[in-house]
């Protein structure tokens, strides 16, 4: 869905079963090419996620130039991306 000229959010639903990030987790979504191969990555930082685990929401801003971005701004509705995660080293503590 297109939030502003240059900015989108994604739903992404998992094709394998749930998806589990804690905070200060990531994604790495990954540009392939034909034959599969990775020819680039990005780091993105889910800013929601469904309550039953199945899908987590993306929101980035397409850069001129930008690899990764610009792959994901031509992406038509329905396509397949390829992720890796969760990913990080933060873990959250509560202070109560």
């Amino acid at each position: 869905m297109k939030v502003t000229v240059d900015c989108f959010r994604f739903v992404l639903k998992s094709a394998t079963g749930k998806i589990q990030l804690s905070v200060g987790e990531h994604v790495q979504v990954m540009v392939k090419d034909e034959k599969g191969a990775v020819i680039n990555s990005a780091p993105y930082t889910p800013v929601a996620s469904s309550e039953d685990g199945t899908s987590l929401d993306l929101l980035f801003k397409v850069y001129p130039g930008g690899k990764v971005s610009s792959y994901l701004g031509a992406m038509e509705e329905g396509a397949t991306v390829a992720l890796t995660g969760p990913h990080g080293v933060y873990k959250h503590r509560s202070n109560f």
